[in-house]
């Protein structure tokens, strides 16, 4: 299923989150989801963990609106169906992920 559904998500690695992220992104590439990035200026290193995972990452500047809106753009040409993600949510990646997926699969939504 995590093919035919896009994340959309944000990051920048200088607010102490970096690990906990790079959890995130790699728990989202074990499950087989592509994740769209907007980055807001994090280490040239960092964003590349993130595409060796398969995610695609662009840096955008502009503050969070911008950020926000970019993700879920880029996500939203690519699939029909985004969800959108706080990328240091490793917890709800992990363990409920595929039940709020299943749940929006299994609505009249």
């Amino acid at each position: 299923m995590g093919k035919k559904i896009a994340i959309a998500t944000m990051t920048l690695d200088s607010k102490g989150d970096a690990s906990l992220m790079r959890q995130s992104m790699e728990e989202l590439s074990r499950r087989g989801y592509h994740a769209y990035i907007a980055d807001g200026g994090s280490s040239e290193k960092f964003r590349a963990d993130l595409q060796k995972m398969g995610h695609s990452i662009e840096i955008v500047n502009g503050g969070l609106a911008a950020q926000h809106r970019n993700a879920i753009l880029r996500a939203c040409a690519s699939s029909p169906v985004i969800l959108y993600t706080e990328p240091d949510k490793y917890d709800y990646i992990k363990q409920g992920l595929e039940e709020s997926i299943d749940s929006f699969s299994n609505s009249d939504a």
